[in-house]
């Protein structure tokens, strides 16, 4: 289940979800581009507060929020071949996606423990034309294009994003 942002705390959506036997759903967390637009800044937690109305209703549905961390600040990104806040993450900004996954997985804690980063696939930007639905993250001639192995930037987050539980391991 993937209701509209803003959807979810509504009675209508709790009732249909428990109805159908749905036990799971995807919520969009926001941008962390809008969260911390300039590096360094502290994050900007109003962002998050659509969000947080849905995974309210969420876990008042007894429902298990799987979230997705998207769009990152042009300040962290490559922008190759164009400008994007879709763009793959810059290797000496992993650091600051770390960061920010740390406070995100520190601040959820108590209620979420899947996060999926990224939406989606890691299609060469090159390959396709400007502002397609794919695009955003490949480099045909990275040695991780294709997913068959964790990136580094998945790798960077990972230990921050695992303070829910600690005995879980990191996929390398």
């Amino acid at each position: 289940m993937q209701p509209g942002r803003g959807q979810l705390a509504k009675a209508i959506m709790v009732d249909r979800a428990k109805n159908l036997g749905v036990q799971w759903t995807r919520l969009d967390m926001g941008f962390w581009r809008n969260i911390q637009p300039t590096r360094g800044a502290p994050y900007n937690v109003a962002e998050l507060d659509r969000f947080e109305h849905d995974l309210a209703g969420a876990l008042a549905a007894n429902l298990t929020p799987i979230v997705v961390v998207i769009d990152s600040p042009a300040w962290a990104t490559i922008n190759r071949p164009y400008p994007t806040s879709c763009g793959a993450i810059r290797a000496d900004r992993f650091a600051d996606f770390a960061a920010f996954m740390g406070w995100l997985a520190t601040r959820y804690k108590d209620r979420v423990q899947y996060w999926e980063l990224g939406n989606e696939p890691d299609i060469d930007p090159t390959l396709v034309a400007v502002n397609q639905v794919f695009g955003c993250w490949g480099d045909i001639n990275d040695p991780y294009y294709g997913g068959e192995r964790p990136t580094p930037r998945r790798r960077s987050s990972s230990a921050a994003s695992r303070c829910r539980d600690l005995r879980r391991p990191i996929q390398r």
